[in-house]
């Protein structure tokens, strides 16, 4: 994956409401992957645009899988 990108961490919509998530009738998801302004981040992602949709792919089953399994419990 990319090592040169500053982890910028998780925005608290709670404290920080995002528009495109709070006001959704769906469950809905804001993801962040670069910046197209910034050369390194846009050539990543020109180039490995199929790796980084199958690591938010991954990423969303690997969370509805840990969510099932709590509901289990």
């Amino acid at each position: 994956m990319v090592n040169y990108a500053q982890d910028r961490g998780v925005v608290d919509t709670n404290e920080t409401p995002l528009y495109v998530v709070s006001n959704n009738s769906i469950p809905a998801l804001l993801l962040e992957v670069g910046f197209i302004t910034d050369t390194n981040d846009f050539n990543y992602m020109v180039n490995n645009g199929d790796d980084l949709a199958h690591a938010i792919a991954n990423g969303i089953m690997n969370s509805i899988e840990a969510e099932e399994i709590s509901e289990e419990v």
